[in-house]
């Protein structure tokens, strides 16, 4: 098996995971509410916001309105949100080498919004081929058809998938038999140019 193409997650591996580890947190104490409240608020939205079936600006302003907060306008959370999506410059960095040896796929949950963002912030697009996001598809990596979609798209003994989620690594194993590993540091990043 000759690996040519690196199925790859972005959160975790190329940024920050601030808005999980910090972010959330942070921003309930800024909207005086609960961290559980604010959590069930994300959550209750999160999936339509994910495939693309909400805008941002109506995810920010459900949550606002679920949660009876009307002192902060909805791009005041778009805006805070992004203050904590921050690139791993020694993951960035590693980009060019990467993408001169392997076809580069971002195979990632996220909305179109946010993801449209790194892909600016980053220049993602210089790297990556294609971007199999679910706000793009449709659908989560816990949906097989995000899967099928990916992975049945290439020959599976040509594909390594590098994600920091271990559910989401067995998945793949499972539903395509395709090789992949949990990320665990930049250091699996480098054996992959060593």
């Amino acid at each position: 098996m000759v690996v040519k193409i690196l199925l790859l997650d972005i959160g975790g591996i190329f940024f920050y995971p601030n808005w999980r580890i910090k972010g959330i947190r942070e921003v309930s104490d800024k909207l005086h509410v609960g961290l559980n409240d604010f959590k069930a608020a994300l959550d209750a939205y999160k999936k339509p916001f994910y495939t693309g079936n909400m805008t941002e600006d109506i995810y920010w302003t459900n949550i606002l309105e679920r949660l009876n907060v009307y002192s902060v306008k909805p791009d005041d959370l778009v805006n805070l949100y992004r203050d904590y999506v921050k690139p791993i410059p020694e993951a960035i960095n590693l980009l060019p080498k990467l993408s001169s040896r392997y076809k580069l796929i971002s195979f990632n949950n996220s909305s179109r919004e946010w993801m449209d963002y790194r892909i600016n912030v980053a220049s993602l697009d210089k790297y990556f081929s294609e971007f199999f996001t679910s706000g793009y598809l449709g659908y989560t990596k816990s949906d097989n058809r995000m899967y099928e979609k990916a992975i049945l798209s290439y020959n599976k003994d040509e594909l390594f998938y590098l994600d920091d989620n271990e559910e989401y690594i067995s998945k793949a194993k499972t539903i395509c038999g395709i090789n992949g590993k949990v990320y665990l540091n930049n250091t699996d990043l480098l054996q992959l140019i060593a």
